[in-house]
């Protein structure tokens, strides 16, 4: 027999959970950050496994001819990005690292090709040779990490609807629809609730204004 928890009960582990000691988690990796350096044995070690891979292919198949074109893939997009960053830090040596336009575009363009070539490593995550560290960055910074997470912190919350309750026509003219039900299925969304809630036995009522307006949907 399964025990549901009360109130209380889902109190007291709110509670507990919220005063639970978490281990700070790690400074995360930023794309402003990176160099040459990251660059050359992240696509080494790419390389190496695919060419790996095209080996065990048959000869001349359609599976060995799409590794083929991933590995080039690699290649191009490792020496674009390469050539990239090293503009970059030319960029950032002159102060002209927060320049608007083109700087701020090739900025986010150099995180995003290093995400890529990360996440084409996943087949690999077990290797001996795979790099821990090859994680994708998702931040130019730590004030752009702070910036965003601030952001999130200070949205509204987006409003539920509480489809339960009646919603006013604010359209003059609208059509409202009341779905009276006579079953248990009436109620908020999800599985027997909402339209999905309307069941056999229920009895709808249509009140139509004079004009073909939006219609506004309310529940009693």
């Amino acid at each position: 027999m399964t025990t549901v928890p009360d109130d209380e009960d889902a109190r007291r582990i709110r509670r507990a959970l919220e005063n639970a000691q978490y281990p700070p988690l790690p400074e995360p990796a930023y794309s402003d950050d990176l160099t040459e350096a990251d660059i050359v044995p992240l696509k080494n070690f790419l390389a190496a496994r695919l060419r790996e891979l095209k080996a065990r292919l048959p000869n001349d198949s359609e599976e060995q001819f799409a590794v083929h074109v991933l590995i080039q893939v690699v290649l191009s997009n490792a020496m674009r990005l390469t050539d990239g960053l090293n503009t970059w830090q030319r960029m950032v040596a002159a102060g002209r690292g927060e320049d608007p336009g083109w700087v701020q575009a090739m900025r986010k363009d150099l995180g995003d090709s290093y995400n890529q070539l990360v996440c084409i490593t996943c087949p690999w995550r077990d290797h001996p040779d795979f790099a821990p560290h090859w994680r994708p960055r998702h931040y130019l910074n730590p004030a752009h990490r702070a910036a965003l997470w601030g952001r999130a912190a200070t949205l509204p919350p987006t409003p539920t609807p509480d489809v339960a309750q009646e919603l006013p026509a604010r359209q003059k003219g609208a059509e409202v629809f009341r779905l009276d039900q006579a079953g248990s299925g009436a109620g908020g969304r999800g599985p027997g609730g909402g339209a999905a809630g309307v069941r056999a036995g229920s009895r709808a009522t249509v009140v139509r204004a004079a004009s073909r307006a939006p219609t506004t949907l309310t529940h009693s």
